[in-house]
């Protein structure tokens, strides 16, 4: 048979008493060292388990207990020196207090944003430049912005009826950029946001207001809030596109021929009046425009004859464009004039501005002569 199919051999036994005693006495021997062994294996791995722990864990731990300290920690002081910090629009308490931990300003953003939070007024805080002490404590950084004292602004007012070469000698005063560099921006139509409906022509779109603007804008910067505060303006009246050119120039006309503002609906009616009996509008203020003559409130016969697409005693209906930036008032009045039959207009105070009207030239002549006998008794350069 194979030797695979063999019986195994007899577990050998010990020849004596004494021998099986020696047997038995190593076997436990061998076993007591295998748990020394076992033992030690174990404390090593315990050992060394607690290195990892001390190596590893414990510095893990260190360090979200350094963030907790830190995330809790704020200056004492009210700060000192200065530093330049910008609020972006939009930015909300987190964005801005990361602003002010990267310049230092506050010592952590978590320590802004718990005072941001406490603060009813701090959602106030307006997009800006800001000069502020540095180290501060969070609560008088959020005070500090809310104070308009520490925002840095170029400031500058542009009163109705400037004409945008007048514009962009204000804003050039107030900021240092040229007018030239203005007059080239106020090409870049897309840029300062001009809509289609303008023509590429930006007279009447630069809304006579006063603006803030960040330290050193750019030509653009200055002039795109002028044109989205005429658009906001419009369309807060109703105004369709389509009738927005045409209102400006329209309202451009009455800004110059109306002094106040009662009359600016009667001015914006006789206009109107004239064109709808096809009649030339014959304003001064249309023709001193076109050959620019801005010195008189009257014009001459050589400057009535001058052709030009704003000469309303040459051309019928409104003159080729704007001829100046209105104001409210008088895009009001463009967009609701007063009723009334009345054809002509003169201002019989050239102080007060106060205006006569009438349905025919009879009642025109008789007012022009009131204009004329106001001028002999204030003699004058008008």
């Amino acid at each position: 048979m194979s030797e695979w199919f063999t019986d195994p051999p007899p577990e050998s036994k010990p020849a004596s008493r004494r021998g099986y005693e020696r047997d038995l006495e190593r076997i436990r021997a061998t076993r007591r060292r295998r748990r020394i062994v076992t033992a030690g294996v174990s404390a090593f791995a315990l050992a060394t388990l607690g290195v990892v722990t001390v190596l590893v864990v414990l510095p893990f731990i260190d360090e979200m207990r350094g963030d907790q300290v830190e995330t809790l920690s704020d200056y004492e002081g009210p700060g000192s020196g200065s530093v330049e910090v910008v609020v972006q629009p939009g930015d909300g308490g987190a964005a801005i207090g990361q602003t002010l931990a990267d310049a230092d300003v506050v010592a952590t953003a978590d320590a802004f944003i718990e005072a941001y939070s406490l603060n009813s007024l701090a959602q106030g805080i307006q997009p800006g430049t800001y000069a502020l002490a540095q180290q501060m404590r969070a609560s008088d950084a959020v005070a500090a912005l809310l104070d308009p004292a520490n925002r840095r602004v170029v400031k500058f007012t542009i009163p109705e009826g400037f004409r945008a070469a007048q514009v962009y000698e204000r804003i050039a005063e107030a900021t240092g950029l040229t007018a030239d560099a203005l007059a080239a921006a106020a090409q870049n139509t897309e840029e300062i946001g001009l809509p289609p409906e303008a023509k590429g022509d930006v007279e009447g779109w630069l809304f006579p207001a006063t603006y803030e603007l960040d330290p050193n804008p750019t030509p653009v910067q200055a002039l795109a809030p002028m044109v989205a505060k005429t658009i906001d303006v419009l369309e807060g009246f109703g105004a369709e596109p389509k009738v927005w050119r045409k209102t400006l120039v329209l309202a451009s006309m009455v800004e110059k021929e109306a002094k106040l503002d009662e009359d600016r609906p009667k001015v914006a009616r006789v206009f109107l009046n004239r064109v709808k009996q096809d009649m030339l509008l014959q304003s001064d203020a249309t023709v001193s425009y076109g050959v620019g003559n801005f010195a008189s409130v009257f014009t001459t016969p050589e400057e009535r004859e001058n052709d030009n697409p704003y000469n309303t005693y040459l051309h019928e209906g409104l003159p080729g464009g704007a001829i100046c930036n209105p104001g409210e008032a008088a895009i009001a009045a463009a967009l609701s004039p007063a009723k009334g039959d009345w054809l002509y207009f003169v201002v019989v105070d050239l102080e007060s501005g106060e205006t006569a009207y009438a349905e025919d030239a009879a009642g025109h002549e008789q007012n022009v002569a009131l204009m004329q006998e106001w001028i002999e008794n204030h003699p004058g350069d008008y």
